[in-house]
């Protein structure tokens, strides 16, 4: 017949395993096996009003530009698996459109894993992936300074592709209880943690303490206060944690997991620093 310790530990061990399962499961890879995204910001250098710099004008090769904007592009593939080159529907291109004409490209850009994709950018402002493989995690990040404010759109052959998709667009507003629900939830988060290991810690060490005769065994009315009072403290706790922590979060699952796919893929923890 099993000791009321040795049910005690297992029912520790359960324990342990459904938060690690519960954290698993928020941070698993949750992206389709084809998946491609893009995104840009424009920042405008116009000169404004009549005070300083007001007739600071911007010239490429003797050309005047009228609406210079600094625009960071990203593209980058987030998908489980690469993109083949039969994959692309007749021959035809993938295009990343900027809708504004590219009158230079600045220096800065940084790229992963791009070697065996076929990509360029045309003066009137589209990025072209010709039929190539793309790595599944490719990842690039290009400065350009545009005549107007771009506009992203996709023109997209690729079988399997269901869209090139954008982190911006999915973003949602934070706002200050975002923010507090947040903290909040970290903190229940590893309330709930740290109770579960000290919770499972303890009885090993109690069981084998008891065992080799340094502690007394635990009796039985201690071992079912246990087992009764740690999932009415500890499982609320935890849960109440994992739920605000979803509550509080700008971008959708699939959408910060292809954030940290194009961080980790250019070593920029700082890339797209608009999403925060």
């Amino acid at each position: 017949m099993m000791e009321f310790s040795d049910i005690l530990l297992l029912v520790g061990g359960a324990v342990l395993g459904y938060l690690v399962q519960v954290v698993g499961e928020r941070w698993r890879n949750v992206s389709d096996e084809y998946e491609l995204w893009a995104d840009a910001r424009a920042l405008s250098l116009e000169a404004r009003g009549k005070g300083i710099g007001a007739e600071l004008e911007y010239t490429w090769k003797g050309r005047s530009v009228q609406r210079p904007h600094l625009v960071d592009l990203y593209f980058w593939s987030a998908g489980k698996r690469d993109i083949t080159s039969d994959q692309f529907d007749g021959g035809r291109s993938l295009e990343i459109r900027l809708g504004v004409p590219v009158v230079s490209e600045l220096e800065g850009n940084k790229f992963a894993l791009l070697d065996e994709t076929a990509v360029q950018v045309d003066p009137q402002g589209t990025l072209v992936v010709s039929p190539s493989i793309i790595r599944k995690r490719m990842a690039s990040h290009y400065r350009f300074i545009t005549d107007g404010a771009p506009t992203l759109a996709a023109v997209n052959p690729i079988a399997n592709l269901a869209a090139v998709r954008s982190v911006s667009a999915d973003k949602r507003a934070s706002t200050r209880l975002k923010r507090a629900l947040g903290r909040v939830g970290s903190i229940l988060i590893g309330v709930g943690i740290v109770g579960s290991l000290v919770y499972l810690f303890g009885l090993m060490f109690w069981g084998i303490g008891s065992a080799i005769g340094l502690l007394p065994e635990i009796s039985t009315d201690f071992g079912r206060a246990l087992t009764t009072w740690y999932p009415i403290v500890f499982f609320p706790v935890f849960l109440g944690g994992v739920l605000l922590a979803a509550l509080s979060d700008t971008v959708s699952r699939r959408a910060g997991h292809a954030l940290r796919v194009v961080r980790r893929s250019l070593g920029d923890k700082k890339a797209l620093p608009w999403i925060k």
